[in-house]
């Protein structure tokens, strides 16, 4: 019997150091967290690095030291801001200065992987906070020089109330959580900062949806996005200037009856 709990105590001191190894290379606090196979109840949860904590107060923090955590795999800071934007949770101070001094680590990683968390961030609630975010960190100038571009370029106040970087991220924040439509919304005005033209204080962008559909496909093909999703967002984008009436509604269909 006594040897039996040995071997018990034993088994059980192997599986906690199994799980301290492994908890020291999880990225953040609340991912971090460990469940006996054969328990369900909050009680048996297993918590080395205070995420329980962390969980209840809404906040994301890196699991043990944050540059080593972020130079161990640079897509974490992204994944940050992934995992906000999935959850309204904030991100640590900690973390923050050390994604904003190591921003350039992303160019490392493949393109397809940062596609996959920029999905993530696209069809949340709000992209547009996050974006803002992206900004404010350093993140969009490297990863999305096509959109950072469009910051600071100021619009015709007659006709638009932000910039080109607001407008279209203000943009993805009001249309359905398609990807095809949130990314064409994302991208239908990228083509401004080249077009932007101003004379006697009227500003202009003649033909910039074309420039744009070529910007949007080549930023859509760099991320590894298919053949046919690179064409449909291309497509809307090259279309999107069209005004289409109920008259024209109306007279397109009488038409097409005859």
């Amino acid at each position: 019997e006594d040897k039996k709990e040995a071997q018990i105590s034993s088994v059980k001191g192997n599986i906690k150091n199994d799980l301290q190894k492994d908890v020291g290379h999880r990225d953040f606090t609340i991912n971090s967290l460990y469940l006996p196979i054969d328990k369900i109840g909050e009680k048996h949860v297993i918590d080395f690095v205070n995420g329980k904590n962390d969980l209840s107060n809404k906040i994301i923090k890196a699991t043990g030291n944050p540059y080593k955590r972020i130079k161990e795999s640079p897509i974490r800071i992204l994944r940050s801001i992934s995992l906000s934007a999935r959850t309204g949770f904030s991100i640590d101070n900690e973390l923050i200065k050390v994604i904003k001094s190591n921003v350039k680590l992303l160019n490392e990683i493949p393109k397809e992987t940062i596609k996959i968390e920029l999905n993530k961030i696209i069809m949340s609630d709000k992209p547009s906070e996050y974006f803002k975010m992206m900004l404010d960190f350093g993140i969009l100038e490297t990863i999305l020089p096509e959109i950072y571009a469009c910051v600071g370029c100021t619009q015709n106040p007659i006709h638009h109330k932000f910039n080109v970087f607001e407008h279209c991220i203000y943009s993805v924040d009001n249309i359905e959580k398609n990807m095809v439509l949130r990314y064409a919304a994302l991208l239908h005005d990228v083509g401004k900062p080249q077009t932007r033209k101003e004379e006697d204080g009227n500003i202009t962008f003649h033909n910039h949806e074309v420039i744009g559909a070529k910007i949007a496909a080549g930023l859509l093909q760099r991320l590894g996005f298919s053949i046919k999703f690179v064409k449909e967002v291309e497509h809307l984008i090259l279309h999107h200037m069209y005004y289409y009436t109920e008259d024209w509604k109306d007279s397109a269909l009488r038409r097409f009856i005859r």
